[in-house]
């Protein structure tokens, strides 16, 4: 018996917590390096945003009405305000953007796509990438593992009673059934 596994592969995990909205690729595809492969949807994140757009608009409209009045102390703190919501803003639009889960740049070759083996799987009920569609993703949670079959290495079992016919450099043949697993 012989049994190939891939010398590199990369198990990808979710940053952010959020329900399973799109899947884009499917389980055993050859998935390229920034290729979208799960879309989460995250209400919570969704609804920050906007009331963060909306704080930072309103406090855009009181600068505007300082200006006006000459009140420079009131006029100085709306603006540190305003930085502050605006540096916010951009933490979250970091962490909406990670509610994309792409295969990673350093797997510059891409690899072939499968789901997390049930013993490491967060969500036991689900056995197909499929499977996950409106599923909730806790944050961190191993979702998927992609493999870079460019380079495999060979794990050949000899039964104990032939080893002793195994030599450094012998010739071995290699016969795939195309079986995962």
């Amino acid at each position: 018996k012989c049994k190939l596994e891939p010398l590199n592969k990369v198990i990808v995990r979710n940053s952010v917590a959020g329900f399973v909205q799109d899947i884009e690729a499917l389980e055993g595809q050859f998935v390229k390096t920034g290729a979208t492969i799960l879309k989460l949807k995250n209400n919570d994140l969704q609804l920050r945003v906007v009331q963060l757009k909306s704080e930072i608009e309103n406090l855009q409209n009181k600068e505007r009405m300082m200006l006006n009045t000459r009140n420079i102390s009131e006029y100085q703190g709306i603006q540190d305000q305003l930085q502050v919501k605006n540096n916010e803003f951009l933490k979250l639009e970091t962490t909406v953007k990670d509610l994309i889960i792409k295969v990673p740049d350093h797997l510059k070759k891409g690899g072939v796509l499968s789901l997390i083996s049930p013993d490491k799987n967060p969500n036991p009920k689900q056995t197909t990438l499929k499977d996950l569609k409106n599923s909730y993703l806790q944050e961190d949670s191993d979702v998927f593992e992609i493999a870079d079959i460019s380079e495999l290495k060979s794990i050949i079992y000899v039964d104990e009673k032939e080893i002793v016919n195994v030599k450094v450099g012998n010739t071995v043949k290699i016969k795939s059934t195309g079986k995962t697993g």
